[in-house]
């Protein structure tokens, strides 16, 4: 009989880490749910149960370093073995640069960076013994966009980029894939959970980054849509995965106009500064942000294009 699979996966409790466990157990595969929401996590696991599934609730912080250990270990004890982890516990954070609490921003880096980094050393062992598995970290589209208010939060998923293009690299050899998931704008409690960690200096965050109680970056992608980029990533094993080719491309674009999309991120701000005259600034930054990212992309194909077409006529 073949031996069922098995996936851990941190920040379980809802959104993403939700919407994953129930993917998988709905495949036959035996599920970990990891988070600090022990009644969530373990309403959960019974509902997989019920349908036939076969489930686990650990109560886990994951910037606990000893309950990391603990999951994997008593993960072990039970199934025999991990899989896949999916490193996907963390939260976002807001603030202009000059203005956040740096106890805040440490808090976030053990949360969104040491935490997976902590979490992979503590399943690698396991899979070197059983000789393969996968690690996906969840980061963000927005790394590759430096955002106004949001870069501890994209500075904190740059970091994870990094840590697991590098540990793909090491690891490779030892049969274990190590996978950065990018997702844009999800439809969670992402914006609910973030933290002011500071104000907006000259800006007024709740003003600027809200519009009719929506964040800028807010959009319509269920965690559904996730949990199935998830699965085709542990199939596929790609450096990296987007949730669709929109994204995809979006992503691409952006990392080859970075000046650009500052100067018009600048532009778009100072539309938003303080008025000297007693004139009211707009309501809201959210149209401008999002148009950005657009433009940029714009920007970033039109380059590509001449480039390309300049090339041609130099051949010639």
């Amino acid at each position: 009989m073949k031996q069922q699979k098995v996936i851990v996966v941190t920040g379980a409790s809802s959104g993403i880490g939700e919407a994953t466990v129930r993917l998988f157990a709905q495949r036959g595969w035996c599920v970990v749910l990891a988070a600090r929401s022990t009644e969530k996590i373990k309403a959960i696991a019974q509902e997989i149960e019920q349908a036939g599934g076969e489930a686990l609730a650990l109560t886990t912080d994951v910037t606990v370093y000893e309950d990391l250990k603990a999951l994997v270990q008593l993960t072990a004890e039970r199934f025999g073995r991990i899989d896949v982890l999916v490193n996907n516990a963390g939260r976002g954070m807001v603030g202009a640069v000059a203005e956040l609490d740096l106890a805040q921003l440490e808090q976030l880096f053990r949360l969104n960076l040491f935490a997976p980094v902590a979490a992979l050393q503590a399943v690698v062992p396991l899979m070197r013994q059983q000789e393969g598995g996968v690690i996906i970290n969840v980061s963000s589209m927005i790394e590759n966009i430096a955002v106004p208010f949001m870069s501890a939060y994209a500075a904190s998923k740059i970091a994870l980029s990094y840590m697991t293009d590098a540990a793909r690299a090491e690891l490779d050899h030892a049969n274990i894939a190590v996978i950065n998931m990018l997702p844009g704008s999800t439809d969670t409690a992402f914006y609910e959970n973030t933290a002011y960690a500071g104000s907006g200096g000259d800006f007024d965050l709740q003003k600027i980054l809200n519009r009719n109680g929506e964040g800028p970056y807010s959009g319509s992608a269920a965690p559904d849509k996730v949990a199935e980029a998830i699965w085709q990533a542990v199939e596929a094993q790609p450096r990296q995965q987007y949730v669709s080719t929109q994204e995809r491309v979006v992503g691409t674009l952006v990392r080859h106009v970075p000046a650009a999309l500052n100067n018009i991120f600048r532009i778009a701000l100072n539309r938003y500064a303080p008025r000297t005259n007693g004139d009211e600034a707009p309501a809201s930054l959210s149209h401008d942000l999002q148009r950005a990212a657009i433009v940029a992309g714009g920007v970033a194909v039109a380059t590509t294009f001449l480039g390309v077409q300049t090339a041609r006529h130099s051949s010639h």
